[in-house]
């Protein structure tokens, strides 16, 4: 079973400690900010950079709350820390095609080093062209329901574990191969997920990684 570990730690350390235990993808949030693709779970209050006009950290917004901060990083500085043979996931935020192409362009420079989802589905056929396995992110019901009525798209799916169970699991894998739930970080359901036939788990929690790798913590 794939382990992915939600957030990529911010040290080279953390992310091999992670790797040993089993994790075989670091998800990264992708936006796309005037022309770079940077690594931020962070959204900026205005269009512009992370930083304000005298450097300083600028205003973000995560949901309802509001931050300084200039955390951001290239794309591509991920792979500085993510250990190989484990693969970075490119969850993209900037849902746009021109986010897609400029995604598609870094993968093809590092071939074999990552994954991609998006909620916005119709962007991930780019990104497989060249060369990127992609995911469907399934965040709502609506979307699920998508899923199920498109049996001809075999696209793995990585899907919001609240919404599985024994016959969701069973109508999706008769779809696709690959269904990862996401975010799971108890162990005990972790186990039920496994039982149910998904084939990932995305979490915080290193206890679920090892689980999910077949690894004692």
């Amino acid at each position: 079973m794939l382990a992915v570990a939600h957030r990529t730690p911010v040290s080279a350390a953390g992310c091999r400690a992670l790797a040993d235990l089993g994790v075989g993808a670091f998800e990264a949030d992708v936006q796309l900010i005037r022309g770079e693709l940077v690594v931020s779970h962070f959204l900026p209050v205005l269009p512009g950079p992370h930083r304000d006009g005298r450097g300083r950290p600028g205003l973000h917004r995560d949901g309802w709350r509001l931050s300084r901060t200039a955390r951001a990083e290239p794309l591509a500085a991920l792979l500085d820390r993510v250990p190989a043979p484990a693969r970075v996931l490119v969850d993209l935020k900037t849902e746009t095609p021109a986010a897609a192409a400029a995604v598609a362009a870094v993968a093809a420079a590092t071939p074999g080093r990552w994954y991609a989802s998006c909620k916005r589905w119709d962007l991930l056929p780019a990104l497989a062209a060249a060369g990127v396995p992609t995911w469907r992110s399934v965040a709502t019901r609506r979307a699920l329901a998508a899923v199920l009525r498109a049996p001809a798209d075999a696209r793995p799916v990585t899907v919001r574990h609240t919404y599985l169970d024994r016959d969701t699991v069973t109508r999706l894998r008769a779809v696709t191969p690959e269904v990862v739930a996401w975010t799971v970080n108890d162990v005990r359901r972790a186990a039920q997920l496994a039982d149910l036939g998904v084939t990932g788990l995305t979490s915080d929690d290193p206890r679920v990684h090892a689980y999910a790798a077949g690894r004692p913590p």
